[in-house]
C-alpha cells in the first residue's frame, strides 16, 4: 500500500500478487472480480494518505502481540491490526473491521405509525422531505413528542411515510454466532483492552479506532 499507484495497471499487477496469509492471490480471492477489489485498493489508498499527509502520523501495520493480566480478567492478549504514532510520540490503535452488514444506519418504514399520522404527512412535499424544511421538522418533532423515538422521515413513492431508525453496527448481536454483545460493544472491549496493554508497557495512547469495511460473498 505505501508505494502502491492508482493507475489501473499498477492495482491490476497487485491482484496477481499472492497474500501472505494463505499464498492465493487477490485475483483468486476475489473470485476474479477486479472492479470490487480496484474499490478496495483506492480506498485504502485514500485512508493512508489521511493519515499520513493530513495527519502526519507514522504507520505500521506490523502485527504487535499484546499480553497483560488484570486483576478481574487474567491474562488477556490479543494482536493489533495497524498503529499510528502522531507528530507528538503518541500512540492511535487502528482496527479493520469488516461486515456483511452496514456500519450505518438501516431504515424501516413504519406502516401503523404512516397510517396514524397521514393526515399530517399529507402536507408535506417531496421537497420539505429532502430538504429537512422547518414545516417537516415541526412535524416529526410533534410526533416524537408523543413518545415515539429512533424515526425519522422519508419520501417514499410519491408520499412521506415514517421509517424507524435502526443501529445494527452499535445494537444488534450476530445470534448465529453467539454473540451476546453488538459488534460495537466488542469491539469497542477488544481495543479498551489493547489500550490498557499499551498503557501498562509505558505508552501514552490516545486514541483507538475502527476502519469500518462492508462486504459480499459469493456462496
Amino acid at each position: 500500500m505505501y508505494s502502491m499507484s492508482d493507475t489501473d495497471e499498477e492495482i491490476m499487477k497487485l491482484f496477481d500478487t499472492k497474500n501472505e496469509s494463505d499464498g492465493r492471490t487477490y485475483r483468486e480471492l476475489f473470485k476474479g472480480h477486479f472492479e470490487p477489489f480496484k474499490t478496495l485498493i483506492k480506498s485504502l489508498r485514500r485512508q493512508y494518505e489521511y493519515y499520513t499527509q493530513d495527519l502526519k502520523w507514522q504507520l505500521t501495520t506490523l502485527p504487535f502481540t499484546l499480553r497483560a493480566q488484570f486483576t478481574d480478567l487474567g491474562w488477556v492478549a490479543g494482536q493489533t491490526d495497524m498503529i499510528g504514532v502522531d507528530q507528538e510520540g503518541r500512540v492511535h490503535i487502528i482496527d479493520f473491521k469488516t461486515s456483511v452488514h452496514t456500519f450505518g444506519n438501516v431504515y424501516t418504514p413504519n406502516i401503523e405509525l404512516t397510517a396514524a399520522y397521514h393526515s399530517d404527512l399529507n402536507i408535506l412535499s417531496e421537497d420539505d422531505i429532502k430538504n429537512n424544511t422547518p414545516k417537516a421538522r415541526r412535524i416529526l418533532r410533534n410526533i416524537k413528542a408523543d413518545g415515539y423515538k429512533n424515526i425519522t422521515l422519508q419520501w417514499e413513492g410519491k408520499r412521506a411515510v415514517i421509517s424507524n431508525i435502526h443501529k445494527p453496527f452499535f445494537e444488534t448481536p450476530n445470534k448465529a454466532y453467539g454473540q451476546e454483545l453488538s459488534s460495537y460493544e466488542d469491539y469497542s472491549n477488544q481495543q479498551t483492552a489493547y489500550a490498557e496493554m499499551l498503557k501498562l508497557n509505558g505508552f501514552d495512547v490516545a486514541s483507538i479506532e475502527i476502519l469500518p469495511f462492508r462486504v459480499s460473498y459469493d456462496k
